[in-house]
C-alpha cells in the first residue's frame, strides 16, 4: 500500500505538475529512506502488483537516504555494539520487523515474489545494477556511529558501490561521528550535528544547482 501510494505521488508529480526529473531531489529518513529505496526498486525493477514504471526523461536530480532501514534482518554486529547506545533499541527493531514482514514475505516464495522490493540489502547480486544510468548517480548515505542500524548502512553503500561499477555514479557515505539513528531528525532545532547538517544543505545544494 505504502508503495504504491509512494508511486502514485511520484506519477502525479511528474505527468501532472510536469516537473522535470531533473529537478526532484528524493529524501527518505528511516523508514521513509526504506520506502524510497522500494521506490527505486521498482523504477528500475516494475512490481508485478503496480502500474508499469515509466523511463525517466532524465535522471534526478540526487537520493538522500538518512538512516535507511537497508534489510528486515538483525544480524549485524552494530545491533550488539550500539544495543545500549541508540535511540531505538534492537528488540524494538525486531517488533518493527515482524510487523512489517508478516506471512508475505517471511518465506524464500514470498521473498522472491515481493521481498526483493522491501529487503534492499539482500537483493540479488546485480539488482542495483543501472540505477546510476537511468535514476540518479548522486547519492547520499549517513548512518551514526552508535545506532543499530550502522553496518547495515554501511554494507548497503559497498553493495551499491559494486553494482554501480561501470555507472555514472557520485555516491556520499556518511558515518557521523558519536550519533545514534536518524539523529538530525531528533534534535531541537539550531542544535542539529553541525557536520552532518553542513554536509546536506551543501550537497542538496549543489544538487540542485548541477
Amino acid at each position: 500500500m505504502q508503495l504504491c501510494q509512494a508511486n502514485a505521488a511520484f506519477m502525479h508529480i511528474l505527468n501532472f505538475h510536469q516537473v522535470p526529473s531533473s529537478s526532484l531531489l528524493l529524501l527518505g529518513d528511516s523508514a521513509g529512506g526504506h520506502l524510497l529505496l522500494m521506490l527505486l526498486s521498482h523504477l528500475v525493477h516494475g512490481h508485478p502488483a503496480l502500474p508499469a514504471s515509466i523511463s525517466l526523461q532524465h535522471p534526478l536530480a540526487g537520493i538522500l537516504l538518512l538512516s535507511p532501514s537497508t534489510t528486515h534482518r538483525k544480524l549485524a554486529p552494530s545491533f550488539a555494539e550500539n544495543c545500549n547506545k541508540d535511540i531505538v533499541r534492537p528488540e524494538v527493531y525486531e517488533c518493527w520487523f515482524s510487523a512489517f514482514c508478516g506471512p508475505a514475505i517471511s518465506t524464500p516464495e514470498g521473498l522472491e515474489a515481493d521481498g526483493w522490493w522491501t529487503e534492499h540489502l539482500g537483493t540479488p547480486k546485480g539488482w542495483w545494477t543501472g540505477l546510476g544510468t537511468t535514476i540518479s548517480k548522486r547519492i547520499l548515505l549517513s548512518a551514526g556511529e552508535h545506532e543499530c542500524y550502522h553496518d547495515d548502512i554501511k554494507a548497503f553503500a559497498r553493495k551499491l558501490v559494486e553494482e554501480m561499477k561501470g555507472e555514472p555514479m557520485d555516491l556520499v557515505f556518511h558515518l557521523e561521528k558519536w550519533d545514534v539513528h536518524n539523529s538530525l531528525c531528533f534534535y531541537p532545532p539550531g542544535t542539529a550535528p553541525e557536520e552532518l547538517f553542513e554536509l546536506v544543505a551543501a550537497w542538496v545544494t549543489e544538487s540542485l544547482s548541477d
